[in-house]
């Protein structure tokens, strides 16, 4: 290696100053030219992959500054159609006459207070424990319980855990709420 650079040296020393000049010159563009070659193959691909998304992205922008008036247009915000009830809903001989329509045996059932959030509406909560239930029933009184037409009621939370002692089987604890009208005196209450 040493006699590598001795001679590379040597070649260099007896050199003028312009045939210096040149091969430093020379090395520089070489290098850089070497440099641009591998950077352009290295990124070249990324390149054009980032070109195509931009391309596709600009597409879809185009697309939706046209679909997107039209979509507004047909697609209003639908309104609620559940209604409050107009007398005080029963949640309790409800849920029981359901539970019975569905062959189930209900563990425990317990009302939460009731609370009047918002003028002339009032919110009843109750706490639904039954065990031991086969998955197909358990789907039909839920069902029912979401499609009654007496009253709006529908499942606020749902837990559901596997009876140890039969896989069949699950426990399930849910809170069922329903809301109905109910004049407000002027002040919001919560028994």
């Amino acid at each position: 290696m040493r006699n590598i650079k001795n001679n590379i040296r040597t070649y260099f020393d007896h050199l003028s100053e312009r045939e210096k000049y040149l091969i430093i010159g020379m090395i520089f563009l070489v290098s850089t030219f070497i440099i641009y070659l591998f950077y352009y193959f290295l990124l070249h691909k990324k390149i054009v992959k980032l070109e195509k998304k931009n391309k596709d992205y600009y597409e879809a922008i185009l697309k939706i500054e046209e679909q997107g008036p039209i979509f507004l247009k047909n697609n209003k915000k639908p309104k609620n159609k559940i209604k409050p009830a107009k007398k005080e809903v029963q949640l309790f001989s409800l849920l029981g006459n359901l539970a019975s329509q569905n062959e189930l045996e209900i563990k425990s059932i317990n009302e939460k207070s009731i609370v009047q959030e918002f003028p002339n509406i009032v919110t009843k909560d109750v706490e639904v424990k039954l065990s031991s239930v086969s998955l197909d029933k358990l789907a039909r009184f839920l069902a029912d319980i979401e499609n009654l037409k007496k009253a709006p009621v529908y499942i606020r939370k749902l837990k559901i855990n596997r009876e140890y002692s039969d896989d069949t089987k699950v426990n399930i604890n849910f809170i069922a709420r329903t809301f109905y009208e109910k004049k407000d005196k002027g002040t919001k209450w919560i028994v």
